[in-house]
């Protein structure tokens, strides 16, 4: 199992109200672009989703990504709209071990 995942989060503004961490041994990146504009696709109505289909410029507004310019590797929705979706490549946090954790059990 890879120790790199990414890391994808759903703003609002600057607020995140969506976040969770997928290894990257079980998406690809090609699959982490797909996804994130599926997520933005659910704040777009219907006539909006049929105008992306189309290649039309609103395309480009709505779901296109763009790679990060700052900070760790990874892809962003277009940041003019209030919300927005973030992948961002990183390393796994190490679990916390509990004090004890690996005593042998008394009797």
């Amino acid at each position: 199992m890879s120790d790199r995942s990414w890391t994808i989060s759903g703003l609002n503004g600057g607020d995140a109200f969506f976040q969770q961490v997928v290894p990257v041994d079980q998406i690809a990146e090609s699959e982490v672009k797909e996804l994130l504009r599926r997520l933005a696709s659910r704040h777009l109505g219907e006539a909006d989703v049929v105008a992306c289909s189309l290649g039309s410029d609103f395309r480009a507004a709505a779901l296109d990504l763009a790679e990060l310019t700052e900070g760790p590797y990874g892809f962003t929705t277009d940041t003019g709209f209030p919300i927005r979706y973030t992948a961002v490549l990183g390393e796994v946090p190490e679990a916390e071990e509990t004090p004890g954790e690996d005593a042998p059990a008394e009797e």
